[in-house]
């Protein structure tokens, strides 16, 4: 494992690119479907009917 001053810039930047993928990825799997529910709802389709 390498030690000094870059090593130790190289890891904090691995570590705020990693917590940031983890983040946004569970606000995609969580929070847009949430919005896409509570959207639809408060939105209605009327359907044309013949």
């Amino acid at each position: 494992m390498a030690t000094g001053a870059v090593a130790t810039a190289r890891q904090s930047l691995g570590t705020a690119v990693l917590g940031g993928m983890i983040l946004t990825t569970i606000l995609s799997l969580f929070l847009v479907p949430v919005l896409f529910v509570m959207i639809g709802s408060f939105t209605s389709f009327e359907t044309a009917d013949d």
